[in-house]
C-alpha cells in the first residue's frame, strides 16, 4: 500500500468503513481501530466514518470533530498521489466524505437510511427519516425507487 504503484489497495482497505457507513453499523464503526497515521487516505476514511456514526446516534459534536479531519486531509498534496485504479485519486473521494459533512440531509442517503430502518424493524425512526427525505427530494422531477444505482 506504501509502495509506489500500490496505492488503489487504499481504496480497498477502507471498503470496510464505507460498508459499515452504507449498512448503518454506527457501533461497529466507532469499534474500528485507527489505521497507521501515515495511511492519510485510510485514516480520512475512518476519521469519515466515525463522524458518520456520531452524526447518526445524536452526537454532533463528536461528529464535527471526526469530520473535520477528511476536510483538512483532502488538501494534502500526498493524496495527489495515491490513485484508485488510475482513475480517482483519493484526494478527490476525501473531498466527496468531506462534502457529506455540509449536506448531511442528501436525499438519496436518507431515503437509504429510512429503508434500511424500515428493514430492521425501527419503523418509528424510519418514519422520522422518510419525513426528512421527503422534505430534502421536495422539489424533485422524479420519483426515487430506491438508494442507489
Amino acid at each position: 500500500m506504501r509502495e509506489p504503484g500500490l496505492g488503489t489497495l487504499q481504496h480497498c482497505y477502507v471498503a470496510p468503513y464505507t460498508t459499515l457507513v452504507r449498512l448503518g453499523q454506527w457501533d461497529e464503526i466507532l469499534k474500528e481501530p485507527p489505521p497507521a497515521s501515515d495511511l492519510r487516505y485510510p485514516l480520512a476514511m475512518w476519521h469519515y466514518a466515525r463522524g458518520m456514526a456520531f452524526t447518526r446516534k445524536g452526537k454532533q459534536e463528536e461528529a464535527n470533530r471526526e469530520l473535520a479531519n477528511p476536510v483538512e486531509t483532502a488538501q494534502e498534496p500526498a493524496l495527489q498521489k495515491v490513485a484508485v485504479w488510475d482513475l480517482n485519486r483519493a484526494s478527490d473521494l476525501t473531498a466527496i466524505a468531506a462534502d457529506l459533512r455540509k449536506n448531511m440531509e442528501n436525499p438519496r442517503s436518507l431515503f437509504g437510511l429510512a429503508e434500511s430502518l424500515e428493514a430492521q424493524g425501527e419503523s418509528e425512526r424510519g418514519k422520522d427519516v422518510q419525513k426528512r427525505f421527503r422534505r430534502a427530494w421536495a422539489r424533485a422531477d422524479r420519483d426515487l425507487a430506491r438508494s442507489a444505482f
